[in-house]
C-alpha cells in the first residue's frame, strides 16, 4: 500500500540528464535526486507519526521502482513486530522472511494500519467479539491522524530544492564526463 508517491517522470531537467549521460549514469542521479528529496519527507513522517508500539514509526522507509523513476514513502511490507513480554522485536526484510517461514505470526504489521492511522476510520460495528459468536460491539471510529501528508506538504520546497540541487550536479557531472573534463 503506498500512501505518497513522488514521481519525476515528467521533469524538463530530466531529460535534459538523459540526454547527457548513458542510461546507467542517468538511473543513477535519478535514484540520487529522489533519495535527497524523499529523506526529507521521510524524516518529517517519522517525526509526525503517532507512537504507542513505535512500530510504524520503525516501519516507515521508501521503495525506489522503474528504475528510479519515482519512489513510495510508506510502511515496509517486509516488517513485523512480535510481542514478547512488555517488550517488542522489530524484524524487517531477510529476518521477518524467516520468521514467517518458521510459521511464527508477528502481532503487528504496520503495513495492514498505516491507513487507517493516517485517514481515521467511520463508527462501525465488530461482529464476534472475542470470538463470541453473536455479539457484536459498536466502535466509535478513530479519528485521523495524519503523518506522511502533512510531512510532505509542509516539506513541498525543501523538496523540490534538494532535488533541483542533486539534478544540477547530475546534470554538470554528466556535462564534464562527455566533454572529457
Amino acid at each position: 500500500m503506498s500512501l505518497f508517491a513522488a514521481n519525476l517522470e515528467n521533469a524538463s531537467l530530466l531529460l535534459t540528464l538523459k540526454v547527457l549521460a548513458s542510461d546507467k549514469q542517468s538511473v543513477a542521479w535519478q535514484k540520487k535526486t529522489l533519495r535527497a528529496g524523499s529523506t526529507i519527507v521521510l524524516k518529517a513522517a517519522k517525526r509526525n507519526v503517532p507512537v504507542r508500539t513505535g512500530a510504524l514509526k520503525r516501519s516507515l522507509d521508501r521503495k525506489f521502482h522503474r528504475g528510479g523513476e519515482y519512489v513510495v514513502i510508506g510502511p515496509r511490507r517486509d516488517f513485523v513486530a512480535h510481542a514478547a513480554g512488555d517488550k517488542y522485536i522489530f524484524l524487517k526484510g531477510k529476518e521477518a522472511r524467516e520468521f514467517r517461514k518458521a510459521g511464527l505470526k508477528g502481532n503487528i504489521r504496520p503495513v495492514k494500519y498505516a491507513g487507517l492511522v493516517e485517514h481515521g476510520t467511520a463508527a462501525h460495528q465488530i461482529a464476534n467479539w472475542l470470538g463470541r459468536r453473536g455479539v457484536a460491539v459498536a466502535h466509535p471510529g478513530a479519528r485521523p491522524k495524519p503523518f506522511l501528508r502533512p510531512a510532505f506538504d509542509e516539506n513541498v520546497r525543501a523538496t523540490l530544492d534538494a532535488i533541483g540541487k542533486k539534478m544540477w550536479e547530475g546534470i554538470a557531472s554528466s556535462a564534464k564526463k562527455s566533454l572529457g573534463v
